[in-house]
């Protein structure tokens, strides 16, 4: 007898771009109820053909998890546990790479992907080097070279960090290498550059567009910067004691001496609490030092 494969009933709570790209990459993997949300223009009318509702209607379903699919996440899980009273174990929130519409699901899987990402990886890490760039590998990329000596293969992007102000070199010599990229004759490399809420520069983010010339899967490389603020490294989305900045150590990788961030394994503590224990597809909740991004714009420099 064939047995009916149950779904996860959820109910997402952001019906922006982020619900947008939720709903197109995970809908088949979950029973989508309706999607909450606090614009009064939106409730009553649907996306993708699911009901918006007033977050109060959400005391009317049945569903076994609330998804908060927007940026705004710990506003949204301030509001779902103090003003809803919603049990903290119903609340999720969707994978990083879930709220990017560029970022393929767990690219590295693809063994070719993950083959470019490991080239690009000590490709920037030599033209970083080459400049006399300070540069940290970091976050899931550090992560994954420390625990596992390789990057994660469920990870969906490659991180750096940089001091900020040596962001401006940084896009210098980007920008002078970017035909010398690896696949370059296959892909078409590009940037973005960000602005932070007080209008200053806070991270380049490298992407290719394959144009279905290749079956590389598409993932960014992030490069951040580190403002020092009252004993704190801030970067866009997270913050740390500005001592695993102000200095770095050196971890080996593919028989090259890579930077990273001072006593990296208290700071990947500090960033993700229990990092030794492998866990896929987390959010920006399991973060211990998230904050709510400050990234006010974007705009292509090449």
């Amino acid at each position: 007898m064939h047995i009916k494969e149950m779904k996860e009933k959820i109910i997402m709570f952001g019906a922006s771009s982020a619900g947008v790209t939720f709903i197109k990459k995970y809908q088949n993997e979950y029973e989508i109820l309706a999607i909450a949300d606090n614009d009064r223009k939106k409730h009553n009318t649907t996306l993708y053909n699911y009901l918006i509702i007033d977050p109060l209607q959400i005391k009317d379903y049945k569903y076994d998890y609330i998804v908060i699919t927007s940026s705004f996440l710990l506003q949204i899980k301030d509001q779902l546990l103090k003003e809803l009273k919603i049990d903290p174990l119903k609340i999720k929130a969707l994978p990083k790479g879930g709220l990017y519409s560029s970022k393929s699901y767990r690219p590295f899987e693809h063994e070719k992907t993950m083959i470019l990402a490991r080239e690009i990886l000590l490709f920037i890490i030599e033209i970083l080097a080459s400049e006399g760039i300070r540069y940290f590998v970091d976050h899931g990329t550090l992560l994954g070279l420390v625990r596992d000596g390789d990057i994660i293969s469920w990870d969906d992007d490659i991180d750096f960090s940089i001091h900020s102000d040596d962001l401006e070199k940084v896009v210098m010599c980007m920008s002078r290498n970017i035909k010398k990229f690896p696949l370059s004759n296959e892909l078409e490399w590009g940037a973005h550059l960000k602005y932070n809420q007080e209008n200053k520069p806070c991270s380049i983010t490298l992407s290719f567009d394959n144009n279905s010339k290749s079956d590389i899967k598409q993932f960014p490389i992030s490069i951040t910067a580190n403002y020092f603020v009252d004993g704190l490294a801030i970067q866009t989305v997270t913050y740390a004691p500005e001592d695993h900045f102000k200095q770095c150590e050196y971890i080996m990788y593919k028989g090259r001496k890579i930077s990273v961030p001072y006593k990296y394994e208290l700071y990947l503590e500090y960033h993700y609490g229990e990092w030794k224990q492998p866990k896929k597809d987390i959010s920006f909740l399991d973060i211990c030092n998230y904050q709510e991004s400050n990234v006010r714009y974007q705009e292509i420099i090449f």
